[in-house]
């Protein structure tokens, strides 16, 4: 992909996810094997430093995944609270939200770029009194949504946010933060009336000499505004609460190396011409495949170069970093979120799919 003038090409997130479900989707999952040790690439057994709590996983509901159910058409993106989990599905222009048993509450929205309409939604997030914020990159807007479904406001995105990639809530006072392609400020934080309040940094000089694709970033938060932003293909993530990061850059217990891009092309003197990135190498290794906060909680569902991609729930303290274990979850998912208790899954592989599942044993390690 290439653009013209001095804007790169970046390979969307979208695209990213939908490799990766291709990657899961391939997998012979390897229960046998010990759960800290992975295959890498050259096929030798490697250690990840996992350290592995065992739990037992009970399902709650289950919605889609088989090819006559076309309620779930291309579920992107999920967020939950304590009334249950809110979908975007991008394919079908709607956003609909679920019960704790997986009854639908409601399904808002359609195809289109009129009111009440989506032409592609990106993400969305709940926050602290139920909004509903939904990043509509089709129509270049912002909609929040009441805890009924019913369209609240909307804006449109100016300048620099109609580049915005994900979106998380900040609380109920101050509005949410839009992740966008930046190499120096890649956030920017916005009033619920739709104003940029502030455009800031991550906490990390390295940041700015990553190439747009490998700079990529998955965030999500929880109750009180704290909220984290982790690298989707790289090591790392940054914990934000308030106007202050909580300390730097932090690693993930299994370290996934920032991808290599080549650029192909070059501008002229007159700063016409193209030019191209791409990651080198057949297909990416993913990082972060989306951020829950759970009370004093960071969890992290990884991809990662082990068999069991996609399964892994890595848990962190959020005030002071350190690694807490991991929760291996029973079947791969493209997103999860948590709230009230349950965790919320979604896939499109082979199928589009929503599961809800509730621990059997006491919460998070």
């Amino acid at each position: 992909m290439s653009t013209r003038g001095v804007d790169r090409a970046v390979l969307s997130m979208a695209a990213l996810e939908r490799a990766g479900l291709c990657v899961v989707a391939s997998l012979a999952l390897a229960c046998g094997r010990g759960a800290h040790e992975g295959a890498s690439p050259d096929g030798t057994v490697r250690q990840t430093g996992r350290r592995v709590i065992e739990r037992r996983w009970e399902e709650v509901f289950r919605v889609g995944g088989d090819v006559e159910d076309t309620l779930l058409q291309g579920p992107t993106a999920l967020a939950a609270d304590s009334l249950g989990v809110y979908v975007a599905d991008a394919m079908a222009g709607r956003v609909l939200r679920f019960t704790r048993d997986g009854r639908l509450a409601y399904s808002t929205g359609r195809p289109g770029g009129g009111p009440g309409e989506f032409r592609r939604i990106r993400d969305l997030a709940v926050d602290d009194s139920g909004r509903v914020w939904v990043l509509d990159r089709g129509n270049s807007r912002i909609t929040i949504l009441d805890r009924t479904g019913a369209e609240r406001t909307h804006f449109r995105l100016e300048q620099a946010a109609r580049s915005a990639d994900r979106v998380v809530a900040t609380g109920p006072d101050r509005g949410a933060v839009l992740i966008v392609y930046d190499r120096e400020r890649p956030f920017l934080r916005l009033g619920i009336d739709g104003r940029l309040r502030e455009r800031f940094g991550p906490p990390w000089d390295g940041f700015p000499d990553l190439a747009p694709l490998a700079s990529q970033l998955v965030v999500g938060g929880g109750p009180g505004g704290r909220w984290v932003a982790a690298f989707a293909m790289g090591d790392g993530y940054f914990v934000r609460e308030g106007d202050a990061w909580l300390g730097r850059r932090r690693p993930f217990v299994e370290t996934v190396p920032f991808p290599r891009v080549e650029v192909r092309g070059g501008l002229s003197a007159d700063g016409s011409g193209r030019v191209e990135e791409r990651i080198a190498g057949k297909e990416p290794v993913f990082g972060a495949l989306s951020i829950s906060v759970v009370d004093d909680r960071v969890v992290i569902l990884f991809g990662g170069r082990t068999p069991e991609r996609g399964r892994w729930l890595d848990v962190y303290d959020l005030a002071g970093g350190g690694y807490r274990g991991s929760l291996l979850l029973p079947e791969p998912f493209a997103r999860v979120a948590l709230g009230g208790g349950l965790l919320y899954g979604i896939s499109s592989t082979p199928v589009p799919r929503l599961v809800g599942l509730r621990l059997r044993a006491d919460s998070l390690p």
